[in-house]
């Protein structure tokens, strides 16, 4: 990356995400997300977050904010967010398709444990698929097929 990389240190990155044709990457520290296009790195968003995802198509960022999920519109900078005040903390890929996204959070305020849940950016519905440990938000769980959800260290 290049001079168009703003906003945190190399030594702060802590996520990268590319989208399915390789023409943008979106960086992330603890606090900023940038995404740039390639080849270039020309930067077309800069903002605060953590955890960004880049839809398959390259058309959506998704990351979380305020412990909440948010989904940009990278073409109309629309934004609409998910699980508002649900303690988000990490997401995991993209589904294939570009609508579903593992998310790891507690539900409830007096949730006793994080789960991981799965996000239907269309209908707003999100649907637990499990529990996670320390450490652990969700960032690692990917798509090994349209419908099967991988988890490492599972």
């Amino acid at each position: 990356v290049n001079e168009y990389l703003t906003g945190f240190e190399l030594p702060d990155l802590e996520s990268v995400s590319i989208a399915g044709d390789g023409a943008l990457i979106a960086l992330g520290s603890r606090s900023r997300i940038q995404v740039l296009m390639l080849p270039g790195g020309k930067a077309i968003w800069s903002g605060p977050g953590e955890f960004p995802r880049l839809s398959p198509d390259g058309g959506r960022l998704a990351f979380v904010r305020n412990e909440s999920v948010v989904v940009r519109d990278l073409k109309t900078a629309g934004e609409r967010g998910y699980l508002r005040g649900e303690k988000a903390k990490g997401l995991g890929a993209w589904s294939p398709d570009g609508r579903l996204l593992p998310v790891g959070a507690w539900k409830s305020r007096l949730a006793l444990e994080k789960k991981l849940f799965i996000l239907d950016t269309d209908s707003g519905m999100s649907y637990p698929n499990g529990s996670l440990g320390d450490g652990d938000y969700g960032n690692w769980a990917s798509w090994v097929s349209p419908w099967f959800l991988s988890v490492a260290g599972r």
